[in-house]
């Protein structure tokens, strides 16, 4: 099988990042800080990137990032469908958000992953910076911060 990864829209990325967020709004951008916090001004400030992992011309996975200040940038909606996953083919996704933050000039990439998905996000070269946690605010499920200097 050939992966490959390209760039796409809101539009294409919307109906996938349901599987991930079926209830509520879904913003193009989010307004979350690094270990806390929002600042809605980031939707006005930065503009986001979504990504898609193929296989023979059918999305498998998707990934999104934004700056959120001058030198962050954060890693949003990663998601492959289920029988693709365990392949490692998460790397090629994190490879185009590096390659994004890097030309965006930010040398730290963050996210929130879920306790599922952290195995993935230190195979890439994250690491882990709060312990677990569990908030309505964030998700309904127990997630953490992480973070990767690049």
């Amino acid at each position: 099988m050939i992966y490959t990864t390209k760039k796409i829209n809101f539009e294409k990325i919307l109906p996938i990042w349901r599987k991930l967020w079926p209830v509520g709004k879904i913003y193009p951008i989010s307004s979350m800080l690094y270990l806390g916090g929002y600042d809605v001004s980031i939707q006005n400030k930065f503009t986001p990137s979504y990504f898609a992992l193929c296989c023979d011309k059918e999305i498998i996975g998707v990934i999104s990032g934004h700056k959120s200040n001058q030198e962050q940038y954060r890693l949003r909606g990663l998601y492959i469908e289920s029988e693709y996953r365990n392949r490692f083919l998460s790397k090629k996704l994190f490879e185009c958000i590096d390659k994004q933050a890097r030309k965006e000039n930010c040398n730290f990439i963050w996210s929130l992953p879920r306790k599922q998905a952290i195995k993935a996000y230190k195979s890439a070269g994250f690491a882990q910076s709060t312990k677990f946690f569990s908030t309505q605010d964030v998700s309904w499920y127990e997630n953490c911060y992480v973070f990767k200097n690049i």
